[in-house]
């Protein structure tokens, strides 16, 4: 009735006689909603439609939805987003591109990774469509797409956008965002497959981020930690583990202590590091003691047993 305006009590006897010759049926999801009583009658009557009347349709019932829930804290996010999508040829490129963004983030933040993977894949399309396109707004979010990708377990998709994110912050000149997306295109767990262009871009980026953003350089050194020819090199290993633990005891970021401990833990491997090994470990459970974080409480304590 709200796309529909005063004249919606003709829809609403129509929606009777509709549920009577059961072509639709009330939802059991929520009261005075309805849907099709078989996939297949709605798919053949929206077919029916000419596209551009469907775009219309679309924007008329996304902007119903913005009405309904102009003052909510919790709009619908993903309905808005799916309207003014398919409302795009109507010229609803920002709408469009707004919702699909803050859904996906927000399914992200569901762990509902594979809808935050098609929402933001949908935002980043029209990005580039939008009247203002702004490289460094499209670089964060295809970090957040790659970050959801590789949650979904696509990994070759995600590196594709850490790549994509890395050209853009390049462009822009955003040594952060490219240490972000060199950190993305490693991966985000043990044991991983790293390829020549690993390389290149941590290396990048170890020379790009400096000491005042000391978590991401943290995180870079500690990645390169694993890359040949660093790997094969306990004195580069020590050093660069040096290096992040120095940066970490000067900002006291949890996330940069956490890198530290992890660098100084590839570095001190083998009977040679014994003495090193049980200082740091003994550092590491202080810091998690002063800081209340249980990941460095444990790893201190874990690999020192």
């Amino acid at each position: 009735s709200e796309v529909a305006g005063p004249e919606h009590q003709p829809i609403l006897a129509a929606l009777e006689g509709l549920v009577a010759a059961r072509i639709i049926e009330p939802s059991s999801n929520a009261a005075d909603t309805y849907r099709f009583s078989h996939a297949l009658i709605r798919e053949t009557l929206y077919r029916g439609i000419h596209a551009p009347s469907r775009a219309r349709f679309h924007e008329s019932i996304a902007a119903a939805l913005e009405r309904l829930y102009s003052e909510s804290t919790t709009p619908p996010l993903a309905e808005l987003a799916h309207h003014w999508y398919l409302a795009v040829a109507t010229g609803a490129i920002e709408k469009a591109a707004e919702y699909c963004e803050r859904a996906g983030l927000l399914a992200a933040s569901r762990l509902a990774f594979e809808e935050a993977v098609t929402l933001l894949r949908r935002a980043s399309e029209l990005a580039d469509l939008r009247a203002s396109p702004d490289d460094s707004s499209h670089c964060e979010l295809l970090l957040q797409l790659g970050q959801a990708e590789w949650s979904a377990a696509e990994q070759t998709s995600a590196r594709a956008s850490f790549a994509r994110a890395a050209a853009l912050a390049r462009q822009v000149g955003s040594a952060a965002l490219f240490a972000r997306a060199a950190i993305g295109y490693y991966g985000f767990e043990e044991g991983i497959t790293a390829d020549s262009t690993t390389l290149v871009l941590l290396e990048e980026a170890a020379k790009w981020i400096g000491s005042d953003s000391p978590a991401l350089r943290a995180s870079v050194l500690t990645k390169l930690q694993h890359m040949v020819p660093h790997a094969y090199s306990m004195e580069t290993q020590r050093s660069m583990s040096l290096e992040v633990l120095d940066l970490a005891r000067n900002c006291g970021e949890i996330e940069a202590l956490r890198e530290a401990f992890r660098a100084r833990h590839n570095a001190t491997l083998g009977p040679d590091f014994l003495d090193e090994r049980l200082e740091w470990e003994e550092e590491c459970r202080s810091w998690g003691k002063q800081l209340d974080d249980p990941w460095l409480s444990w790893f201190g304590n874990d690999v020192a047993s």
